[in-house]
């Protein structure tokens, strides 16, 4: 539960960014998304609500991904970084 109260207003945030809308906070929240999109607002209430009060999960996880979709996916997915060679360790 506390996860999803940490994702609800960053995985707010991060769709009204995006849109460059100004970001929200709290009960602003759903105002500031139906404002700039009546269905996605249902779809996000509707995702939460069942984290919240039934403590299903999958239906947000399947929703974040969609939401990060558009932005390229999860930042681990594709992504490399290869440290120098000073900072490598030498495994024995």
């Amino acid at each position: 539960m506390a996860t999803g109260t940490e994702l609800y207003d960053a995985l707010a945030n991060y769709y009204l960014r995006i849109n460059h809308q100004w970001a929200a906070k709290g009960k602003a929240i759903p105002r500031a998304i139906g404002k700039y999109d009546a269905g996605l607002n249902t779809v996000f209430h509707n995702c939460f609500a069942e984290l919240f009060v039934k403590g299903q999960v999958e239906t947000i996880i399947t929703f974040t991904e969609e939401i990060l979709k558009t932005s390229g996916g999860f930042l681990f997915e594709g992504y490399k970084l290869i440290a120098s060679e000073k900072f490598r360790k030498t495994i024995t």
